[in-house]
């Protein structure tokens, strides 16, 4: 009989005792190389033709002198080849489309912390003090994002901290000058008069006469 696909017929002999799994095939199927090759441990392949198929031959010696030759057919064996060829080929694009498919989750998941810490830049650059990143886990990037948002947050206490300073001065520059109007109106009306009367002030108080009223002046 004709094995299966992807089967094959064996031939087992050993002395003057032969057995076959198929009634096409015995002793005298097999080829010389194959029955009288390689000792045990070894195996020999021919390729014959019998009862018009076309086999792959192998055999080798077994234990206790026993010989053993397998019979594969080639039609069997192409046909089993193609297929394996087509499993493969849609394995791989499996694989492929797999791989790609977690390239991508990987991708996005590795790159989101980098886009959300150019955003959380971004918006600190744009005035907006209160950004900060979240932080997702106890990674790299979450590390990464916690120090980012202890940067961020001394940014913000560091600039409200001179927003207040600078408020504090404006406030005292503002009491400075409404406290010093007063008293240099009445500095400045007496310079004044100083001035318009230098000329009959004797000689030794005229220079420091006209220091003081341009001093005024200034102020």
């Amino acid at each position: 009989r004709r094995s299966g696909r992807a089967g094959a017929s064996a031939v087992a002999f050993a002395g003057d005792r032969t057995y076959s799994s198929s009634v096409n095939l015995d002793e005298a199927q097999v080829p010389a190389a194959v029955r009288e090759g390689a000792g045990e441990g070894e195996l020999v392949s021919e390729e014959v033709e019998r009862n018009g198929v076309r086999y792959l031959v192998i055999g080798g010696a077994g234990p206790g002198g026993a010989r053993y030759a397998f019979f594969f057919a080639l039609e069997q064996l192409q046909s089993s080849l193609a297929e394996l060829r087509v499993v493969l080929a849609l394995g791989w694009v499996a694989v492929v489309a797999s791989a790609a498919a977690v390239g991508e989750l990987i991708a996005i998941r590795t790159l989101r912390p980098v886009r959300e810490a150019a955003d959380a830049a971004t918006a600190l650059a744009d005035g907006h003090l209160d950004a900060r990143i979240a932080v997702a886990g106890d990674d790299e990037f979450g590390t990464w994002a916690r120090s980012f948002n202890e940067m961020a947050g001394s940014l913000e206490e560091t600039i409200d901290e001179l927003a207040r300073a600078a408020e504090r001065e404006r406030r005292f520059t503002s009491d400075v000058a409404h406290d010093l109007r007063t008293p240099l109106t009445g500095m400045a009306a007496t310079a004044s008069l100083l001035e318009a009367q230098v000329d009959e002030l004797p000689a030794s108080s005229r220079r420091a006469v006209t220091i003081l009223v341009r001093d005024v002046g200034r102020l």
